[in-house]
């Protein structure tokens, strides 16, 4: 699809959710920028988007518009997921996963893509930090602009209307980015250019997983909520937890006491741990929660085995 006509085509999407008036006089901004990382629609306003980040959602919202009709897989879930699957184009698989995308988002993804006519599969990655993350909540609450701008996710903390001058300068934006369209073989995979420094010792990841991890709002109600949608598009639902470096894993607490909410649901869900998988060593990781290429090929395999 042409720039300009997504353009358009998004801009009517933004009118008909009520995001954009068609009869605004406000005149668009033009968008900025700064340092090659981040986008700010106007300097004082006080939000802001990573150019990746940006064009990471873009180039998502292209696969899955074109690959919606064909697609049997959809993978869901936050950067675990984006780096630890392998979408393959010959079996009509999706990685949806964008780095923090909460439960709550990866429940309304799916509602968006569930009608595919061709969908089979749903796996959804769950991590440590899953039952009590949000996204909307912490400084990655960009991501959620980009999810509702994108794929029309609706907040649960903000309003569209504290936000119109940022869809609008991003609407903008769409069509003046035209580096996203040209890869029409990207089925969603991570390009793993990024790792976390080897200073992001495990002692601070764990810590700040098992904060989110203990936070006492259920949001694995959104889990709940998957799965009976699931079960009414008959569609078979797979719960991953991933696998992690050894010096993250031995922080842990037990197993029972990480999950119980998500163990309340086993009788519902089929879930699989590959948490304390000895098939994995530290060398498929390229931090202590994310693995590596050849760790994804790794999970990938395991977790299509249990789909078969």
């Amino acid at each position: 699809m042409p720039a300009y006509k997504l353009h358009a085509y998004l801009t009517k999407k933004l009118m008909k959710q009520g995001v954009i008036s068609a009869f605004s006089n406000l005149k668009l901004k033009k968008y900025r920028w700064l340092d090659e990382t981040q986008f700010h629609p106007e300097p004082n306003l006080p939000f802001f988007i990573q150019k990746d980040s940006f064009e990471h959602f873009y180039k998502k919202f292209l696969c899955l518009q074109l690959r919606e009709n064909t697609m049997e897989t959809l993978i869901l879930g936050s950067s675990h997921g984006l780096y630890g699957y392998r979408a393959d184009d010959s079996r009509n698989e999706v990685n949806a996963c964008i780095a923090s995308q909460d439960l709550y988002s990866s429940y309304e993804f799916y509602k968006k893509y569930a009608h595919a006519p061709r969908l089979k599969n749903v796996v959804l990655f769950y991590s440590v930090f899953s039952p009590g993350f949000i996204t909307e909540l912490t400084t990655e609450k960009g991501f959620s602009d980009l999810h509702r701008f994108f794929f029309g996710i609706p907040y649960r903390f903000s309003f569209d209307d504290e936000k119109r001058e940022l869809f609008r300068n991003l609407s903008l934006l769409v069509a003046e980015e035209r580096e996203a369209l040209k890869d029409y073989s990207y089925t969603g995979n991570c390009e793993y250019t990024f790792f976390m420094p080897p200073e992001t010792g495990a002692e601070s990841r764990v810590s700040s997983h098992l904060k989110n991890n203990r936070r006492n709002n259920n949001q694995t109600e959104y889990v709940k909520k998957l799965a009976e949608t699931v079960r009414e598009k008959n569609h078979n639902l797979l719960i991953v937890i991933p696998p992690v470096r050894s010096d993250y894993a031995k922080l842990l607490p037990p197993f029972e006491e990480l999950f119980p909410d998500l163990l309340r649901l086993k009788d519902d869900v089929r879930i699989v741990s590959f948490l304390n998988d000895g098939d994995f060593s530290d060398d498929d990781f390229g931090d202590t929660d994310h693995l590596n290429k050849t760790g994804a090929e790794k999970l990938t395999e395991k977790i299509r085995n249990h789909l078969s």
